[in-house]
């Protein structure tokens, strides 16, 4: 299992007393040739997402964070992971991390950046399962009451080592996401021998106004 450096928990560590942030890895993310690339991370139950990092296969590109909206540290329990990037010119896989700390009160060592509103930012995320020369779309929009600002997708491979090459660039030509008057739809389709023999799937992630 590969490691971020720096390790996310690393600013809390000191902090906390050492022990209490849990430092929690996502699969290897792969980013669609739209250049819409989002990955949302959840901390588990019952803690808080307070710090984000990544370990990239192959090169270091930049990525951004995104920790303004509904995802303040110490307020929500995930992350949403970009890509700056758009179009993505090169084949992106990266590996998401997040630091989680138990729920209350945490003295944080940094003050996120970004302004607004952020508790007004609502995250929704549906995940399908990928297979081998099978078709996924996946619909998603913002329930009622709620305007959509931002979305993206991402297909994520939960395997030890990053996919090949190949296989990465063989995807993203399938993998296509788009905003509709709806919501959004992302479709996927899999070159043979993905989701055969280790988990693949699809994540799409809405950002919704109330």
């Amino acid at each position: 299992m590969a490691r971020p450096n720096p390790p996310p928990c690393q600013p809390y560590t000191p902090v906390n007393g050492g022990g209490s942030c849990r430092q929690v890895s996502g699969p290897w993310v792969t980013a669609p040739d739209s250049g819409v690339n989002v990955y949302t991370l959840n901390c588990p139950s019952n803690t808080q997402a307070v710090n984000a990092s990544a370990e990239f296969s192959g090169a270091a590109y930049p990525l951004g964070i995104q920790v303004g909206g509904g995802f303040r540290p110490g307020v929500n329990q995930a992350f949403a992971f970009e890509v700056l990037a758009n179009p993505v010119p090169f084949s992106v896989t990266f590996q998401p991390w997040v630091a989680c700390l138990p729920r209350g009160t945490v003295d944080l060592p940094f003050r996120a950046q970004g302004g607004g509103t952020a508790e007004a930012f609502r995250i929704h995320v549906r995940t399908r399962r990928i297979h081998p020369r099978r078709h996924v779309r996946v619909r998603l929009g913002c329930p009622r009451g709620q305007r959509l600002v931002h979305s993206g997708s991402a297909v994520g491979f939960f395997t030890r080592r990053p996919p090949s090459p190949r296989v990465i660039n063989a995807i993203r030509r399938r993998h296509h996401h788009h905003r509709i008057r709806s919501g959004t739809r992302t479709d996927v389709t899999a070159p043979a021998g993905v989701g055969d023999n280790e988990r693949v799937e699809l994540q799409v992630t809405t950002f919704c106004l109330s």
